[in-house]
């Protein structure tokens, strides 16, 4: 939060110009922390909801905000997968490991780095950066198709026979 406040402050007219909805689980740190943002009309926590209405509202969104904190380097979130089929920009916050990876690779969004509010303040308020035309559709239904959870786990068996 501390980044998008200093955006904001890089970027003022972004306070009018962006809507970030928080959906489904939360920790009562991240709770408070939103409770705690300087700049309230621009974040909505939504409560947790079935997936189908989750999916909607990916494919309702402008672009979708996956968190990428120290420590997921070697983790790659369901959600990513879901965000790629949905078609919507990625916003990667938080470079290094395996999604930020993945989002290059498939030019699927834009990755900013925490901390980077004059990063965070370019992305968001040069819209053509953030919601750049990703590879064709085959490309990344190629890329999906290769990595459904079957996939994998016949990579892993095959690994493990050799």
């Amino acid at each position: 939060m501390k980044t998008l406040e200093a955006a904001v402050g890089i970027c003022p007219e972004l306070e009018d110009k962006v809507r970030v909805r928080f959906a489904g689980q939360k920790s009562e740190r991240a709770r408070e922390e939103l409770r705690q943002f300087t700049f309230p009309s621009m974040v909505e926590s939504i409560p947790p909801m079935p997936k189908p209405a989750a999916l909607d509202l990916m494919h309702s969104s402008s672009a979708l905000l996956l968190l990428n904190y120290r420590g997921f380097e070697r983790y790659i979130p369901g959600k990513l997968y879901e965000y790629i089929a949905a078609g919507r920009p990625i916003l990667v916050f938080g470079d290094g490991g395996e999604c930020a990876s993945i989002v290059r690779e498939l030019d699927a969004g834009v990755i900013v780095c925490e901390g980077d509010g004059a990063g965070l303040a370019g992305a968001l308020s040069n819209p053509g950066e953030i919601f750049a035309k990703p590879k064709s559709r085959s490309t990344i239904e190629g890329w999906l198709s290769r990595h459904t959870r079957r996939e994998l786990a016949l990579r892993i068996v095959g690994l493990l026979r050799a």
